[in-house]
């Protein structure tokens, strides 16, 4: 996951994680709060995941580059962002919150990725 921290705490990328930790939206850590579908079988499936992806760690068992099991859910992002002021005032969010719970766009058809595409991730 070095690759995705590095890129979450360099202050000169742009890509979403960045720019969310950069303006502490993100105060540590907090992969665990984007990358959970919310709800109780969300987080009892995010917590499962987590025990696994800590045994292919531990035993070396995950295989480079490391990628994203399933598609993402940008609803997600709206736990944060929808009701936020700074989000809603913003012209090109009117239509966004029905557009993205749709799942007809994605935050990423207007902004950065959120960490470094495959080619820019390490093989180790």
């Amino acid at each position: 996951m070095d690759p995705f921290v590095d890129d979450m705490r360099d202050t000169d990328s742009d890509l979403l994680a960045a720019v969310h930790y950069k303006n502490r939206l993100i105060q540590k850590e907090h992969c665990y709060t984007c990358h959970t579908d919310y709800g109780i079988f969300g987080t009892m499936e995010a917590k499962l995941a987590g025990l696994g992806h800590i045994y292919m760690d531990s035993t070396g068992r995950w295989e480079a580059p490391i990628t994203i099991s399933k598609p993402y859910q940008f609803r997600i992002c709206l736990n944060c962002h929808a009701g936020a002021l700074r989000f809603e005032n913003e012209e090109d969010h009117e239509d966004a919150i029905e557009e993205v719970v749709a799942g007809e766009t994605e935050c990423t058809d207007c902004h950065e990725m959120a960490h470094p595409d495959r080619s820019e991730r390490s093989e180790t």
